[in-house]
C-alpha cells in the first residue's frame, strides 16, 4: 500500500495531498446519491411537461441554440440589432426556434424554473440528449465554464457536484440545513465544502496547515452525516468511515488511487507553475518597459534641456550685443560732446582777443 507521507517531506503539503484525498473520497461519497437525484429532477421535469401538453411525447432534434432567444446573457455575443450572433446562434440550424413536438422549449422552462437564481447555465447542456441522459439537465446547475464535455456524474469534479445540489432547488428538502448560496455567516455546509474544493484546487503553495486539515475532515465528515439523506446512504457512509481512517493515517491506499490523487495534485502544481512562469514573464516585460520608457523620458528631458540651454545662450548673446551696442552709442555722444566743448573753449578766447 502507498503512503501519502512518502510523497512530500514537508508536513503542510502532506497535509495538502490529505486534503486532495479526502475530497475524492468526499465525492465518491456522494455521486451515487447525487446521480439518484438528477434522475429524480429529469423525471419531475418530464412529467411536468407531459402533464401539460397531455401526451408523452418526446424529441431529440433540438438543440440548446434552438431553444434560447438571442440574445441570451451568458452565451450569445450579438450587440445591437445590427449584429450577428458569432457563439451560440452562428449558423441557420442554430437559430432560435419552436421545438416541433413543443416538449424541448417546456423542458427549457422546468429547467429554469428548478433553478435557484433563473440562470441555468445553457452553455454546459445539450438539449438534443435531455430525454436520454439526466446528467445533461443537471449540468444546466453546474457552473458554465468548464463542464461542457462532463457526459456522466463520474467525470464531473467535486466543485460541479455541489453545485449542482446548491443550484437546484430539488435539493431544499434534501438537507437539514437551509441552502445558503450567498454570503451567510455561518455559511451551509454545502458552501463550505465547496469553499474547501476551491481553497485546495487553487492553493498558490499547495500547503495546507493542520487546522485548516481538521476543518477540512470535520466539514467533510457533516456532510456527508446529514441527517435528512445522507447519513442513510451507505456510500456516504463508507465516505465517512474512510475519512475518519484518513484523518488517523491509517487508510489503506491502493496504488492505484494514489496515482489518481498523484496525478490531480500534480495538474495543480503544473498550473500554478505555469501562473509563476506567466507571472515572471509579465514582470520582466514590464520591468523592460519601465527601462524603456525612462530612457525615453531622459532622452526626453535632455533635448529639452538642450533647447532651454541654447535658448538662454542665445537670449544672453542678444543682450550682450544690445547691451554693447547702447553703451558704444552713449561713449559716441560722450567723445562729441567732449570734443565740441574742447572747440568752444580754443575758439572763444581767438573771438575774445581779436
Amino acid at each position: 500500500m502507498a503512503s501519502l507521507s512518502a510523497v512530500f517531506t514537508e508536513t503542510e503539503r502532506t497535509n495538502w495531498l490529505k486534503a486532495w484525498l479526502a475530497i475524492e473520497i468526499a465525492k465518491s461519497g456522494l455521486e451515487q446519491f447525487v446521480e439518484n437525484e438528477a434522475k429524480t429532477v429529469h423525471t419531475n421535469i418530464y412529467n411536468n411537461v407531459w402533464s401539460s401538453i397531455q401526451s408523452q411525447a418526446t424529441c431529440i432534434g433540438c438543440t440548446t441554440a434552438n431553444l434560447l432567444k438571442c440574445p441570451t446573457q451568458g452565451v450569445c455575443n450579438k450587440r445591437g440589432p445590427q449584429s450577428t450572433c458569432t457563439s451560440m446562434h452562428n449558423n441557420a440550424a442554430k437559430q432560435p426556434r419552436k421545438c416541433p413536438a413543443n416538449v424541448c422549449n417546456k423542458v427549457h422552462d422546468e429547467i429554469v424554473k428548478h433553478h435557484t437564481f433563473n440562470k441555468p447555465s445553457w452553455k454546459n447542456t445539450m438539449a438534443e440528449q435531455w430525454t436520454t441522459n439526466p446528467w445533461q439537465i443537471a449540468k444546466a446547475y453546474l457552473p458554465p465554464d468548464g463542464y461542457t464535455g462532463k457526459c456522466s456524474v463520474q467525470d464531473t469534479d467535486f466543485n460541479g457536484i455541489i453545485s449542482f445540489m446548491m443550484n437546484c432547488k430539488h435539493f431544499d428538502n434534501k438537507f437539514s440545513f437551509p441552502i445558503s448560496t450567498g454570503k451567510h455567516s455561518p455559511p451551509c455546509l454545502l458552501t463550505m465544502a465547496r469553499d474547501i474544493g476551491r481553497t485546495v484546487r487553487h492553493s498558490s503553495q499547495c500547503k495546507v496547515t493542520d487546522p485548516d486539515l481538521q476543518d477540512v475532515f470535520t466539514t467533510l465528515t457533516n456532510l456527508l452525516s446529514d441527517q435528512t439523506s445522507l447519513a442513510h446512504d451507505v456510500n456516504a457512509l463508507e465516505a465517512v468511515k474512510k475519512l475518519a481512517e484518513l484523518q488517523k493515517d491509517t487508510l489503506k491506499i491502493t496504488t492505484e488511487k494514489m496515482i489518481h490523487v498523484l496525478k490531480a495534485a500534480q495538474d495543480t502544481l503544473q498550473k500554478v507553475q505555469n501562473i509563476a512562469d506567466k507571472s515572471l514573464d509579465e514582470m520582466q516585460v514590464y520591468h523592460e518597459q519601465c527601462k524603456t520608457d525612462l530612457n525615453s523620458h531622459i532622452d526626453m528631458c535632455k533635448q529639452k534641456l538642450d533647447d532651454h540651454t541654447a535658448k538662454c545662450t542665445t537670449d544672453i548673446d542678444e543682450h550682450a550685443i544690445k547691451t554693447l551696442e547702447s553703451t558704444y552709442e552713449q561713449s559716441s555722444k560722450g567723445i562729441s560732446y567732449f570734443v565740441f566743448a574742447v572747440s568752444s573753449l580754443l575758439i572763444t578766447p581767438n573771438a575774445y582777443f581779436g
